[in-house]
């Protein structure tokens, strides 16, 4: 399925460095905000700031969000007075950020070790464009690891779910290419805390050998003349294997034979099967009984 590719890397920062390896960064189009890798917001964090954000966040008793909230299950997203208390610890601790605010915040376990991870958006505009921070907070002996993916143009927050061969809890970020058009809508998966420092599961819509590797999967398609005018379903096996398939879409695209893609992750690498037409019956098996995502 070709459409407009965005070209995305990786961006990751501790609390006293940034490190950089691959995975999710910035859009194809600059919006001119601070390279976060160069300057990680949280590197200077103080102790005490850090214990204050855990107590509020462990302490917080979770209550229904504004209606145009919308619930992303295995999170508890912080709303009230308990938000704004976290936003001002946040804007404290930080430094280096352009103007804007901490928009949503939201705790989840991503490790399964009963310590709440902290998910932060940051939210800034550019050229009347919102872009997106993502931020995820694991705590680390009196302090918070802090990791970084940015900038996202009109990035949301999508789903916290096990994702790939060893089901880690995975973020998917949710971005569009552009705002003044009828966009590509792109997820991105992220396992915030992959060692050593974290990483973006990457996807190929190919086959062939010299394909090229990216950070996303196509959510939404546009057509309208912008690209290939199809409905695209995405599905995630209810009980992944080590040997996959780990995620599965299917593209009915007008005028044309139906496509339906199998991708199968190996260290975050997932390789594509495509079947055209009339799919397997046993791709159509896993695809049946497949959760939406």
């Amino acid at each position: 399925m070709k459409c407009l590719r965005l070209v995305l890397a990786v961006l990751v920062i501790t609390n006293s460095s940034a490190i950089h390896s691959q995975g999710v960064r910035s859009k194809r189009f600059d919006p001119g905000f601070p390279d976060l890798d160069k300057n990680p917001p949280f590197a200077d964090q103080g102790p005490k700031q850090a214990a204050a954000l855990r107590t509020l966040v462990g302490a917080y008793a979770q209550a229904p969000c504004p209606g145009d909230s919308i619930a992303i299950a295995s999170t508890a997203e912080i709303c009230g007075r308990p938000k704004d208390n976290a936003m001002g610890l946040l804007q404290a601790m930080s430094h280096g950020l352009p103007p804007g605010q901490f928009g949503r915040l939201w705790r989840t376990d991503l490790d399964g070790d009963r310590e709440p991870e902290i998910l932060v958006q940051y939210d800034a505009k550019s050229g009347g464009d919102r872009y997106a921070a993502f931020f995820a907070f694991q705590w680390k002996t009196g302090t918070y690891q802090v990791t970084a993916a940015s900038w996202f143009l009109g990035g949301s927050l999508h789903a916290v779910q096990p994702f790939g061969p060893q089901a880690t809890r995975t973020v998917f970020l949710r971005f569009v290419s552009c705002t003044e058009c009828e966009p590509w809508v792109y997820l991105t998966p992220l396992d915030f805390l992959a060692r050593p420092d974290g990483d973006a599961f990457i996807f190929s819509y190919s086959a062939d050998a010299d394909a090229s590797w990216e950070p996303q999967i196509e959510y939404v398609l546009p057509g309208n003349g912008h690209s290939i005018d199809a409905k695209v379903e995405t599905r995630l096996p209810q009980s992944p294997v080590a040997g996959g398939p780990h995620l599965l879409q299917h593209f009915d695209v007008e005028g044309g034979p139906a496509e339906w893609w199998s991708f199968t992750c190996i260290a975050r690498r997932c390789n594509a099967t495509k079947y055209t037409g009339k799919a397997p019956a046993a791709f159509l098996s896993r695809w049946n009984s497949a959760r939406p995502l």
